[in-house]
């Protein structure tokens, strides 16, 4: 159990709406996924992202799988980043496909000349999927023009980037599909789970509902072999009061992220991992890069030792995880990690500071205040 004053790496922010939301749909009775809450969540989100159409499904896991199983058949290959949750390169293995990793820029994120020196060099290439990691944002038109020509799918990996924007785009709204997590830490969650494809045609919007829903059309007719990957109508509803709230919410976690890096920056054994220059962060992790004399793990123990829980979850690119050693050899690996250079040297180095919507000024002050007596 967390001690008292303990800070925890994030927390979700849950009120009275959302209890009202969930007693709503207990007394309608109706509580199966493709019903009005879930409806209405879709066209919310659509609103909100600027964008024709979404698609609510039971995970973000479920959203990627979707968006790539558009492009990705079996022997096909999938340029993406080495930093990354292990669900981005789960889907592409579920469909048959095989991940090519590009390398990161000195934010973690994959790095365009990188990536688009893979794409033009990699056989049986289906799509690019640029992930934005720790609520940054890749630059993704470098990837859409070269995919347009090459005739590609880009599918963004959003699940981290909720309210992240690219010179007034939202995070997920600039490839093919973005697909977005409502994961109990993210901004938005629909009860601790959830995803959403954000798609730009009502065609490609029509064709993931089918399969997210055993490829049924009408309540007789299954078009297509799918998946039961609907969110339920709770779920949904939580997520519109969510939704309802989220400027606040994000507008108070970018207010004290940054003061946190303000107060951290002249620090000179570390560094605050801000933005390039027209992006908008979104803060799901508040990260930072520790110099490479930094011992990550004694900095852990003595921010926790004042309490504050930290992240450093992806302390390796994603190819060393023993699962993918396993399905694609060791010979493989070793080939994304004689490429992946920039990725093996920060990847040790990120953690992440907490970040919720309702960090209060004295837990933000206690945040700089254990960073700021560590002693590399």
């Amino acid at each position: 159990m967390a001690h008292v004053g303990h800070i925890p790496a994030s927390r979700p922010s849950l009120g009275v709406a959302e209890e009202r939301a969930v007693a709503r749909v207990l007394a309608s009775g109706r509580l199966a996924g493709n019903g009005p809450e879930v409806e209405a969540f879709e066209r919310q989100c659509a609103e909100w992202l600027g964008v024709e159409e979404t698609v609510a499904v039971s995970s973000g896991t479920a959203a990627l799988f979707l968006a790539l199983s558009q492009y990705v058949r079996p022997g096909d290959r999938v340029v993406t980043s080495p930093l990354t949750f292990y669900a981005t390169v789960e889907a592409i293995l579920a469909l048959g496909g095989t991940p090519v990793f590009a390398d990161v820029n000195e934010r973690g994120q994959m790095h365009p000349a990188s990536a688009i020196e893979l794409m033009r060099t990699t056989s049986k290439l289906a799509a690019v999927c640029p992930v934005h990691m720790y609520g940054d944002m890749v630059s993704v038109l470098p990837f859409a023009d070269m995919a347009m020509k090459m005739g590609i799918g880009v599918v963004e990996d959003a699940c981290q980037a909720h309210g992240a924007m690219d010179c007034g785009a939202y995070a997920g709204t600039l490839g093919d599909y973005g697909c977005l997590s409502f994961y109990a830490t993210k901004h938005i969650t629909t009860l601790g789970e959830g995803g959403l494809v954000i798609c730009n045609k009502p065609d490609q919007a029509a064709r993931i509902r089918a399969m997210r829903s055993h490829g049924m059309t009408d309540y007789h007719t299954h078009l297509m072999s799918g998946w039961n990957w609907r969110m339920p109508e709770a779920a949904a509803a939580v997520g519109r009061a969510q939704l309802a709230r989220f400027p606040a919410i994000q507008e108070r976690r970018r207010r004290q992220s940054n003061l946190i890096w303000d107060q951290i920056d002249d620090l000179p054994w570390l560094t605050t991992m801000r933005p390039d220059e027209g992006i908008s962060h979104g803060f799901f992790w508040l990260p930072i890069l520790l110099a490479e004399d930094v011992d990550r793990n004694a900095f852990a123990v003595h921010v926790q030792r004042h309490g504050v829980e930290i992240r450093h979850r992806y302390s390796e690119p994603v190819y060393h995880q023993p699962a993918l050693v396993r399905a694609m050899g060791q010979g493989y690996v070793e080939e994304q990690q004689r490429r992946c250079p920039t990725a093996e040297a920060l990847a040790p180095r990120i953690v992440g500071l907490p970040t919720c919507s309702q960090m209060t000024n004295d837990e933000a002050g206690r945040i700089v205040e254990a960073v700021r007596t560590f002693t590399p």
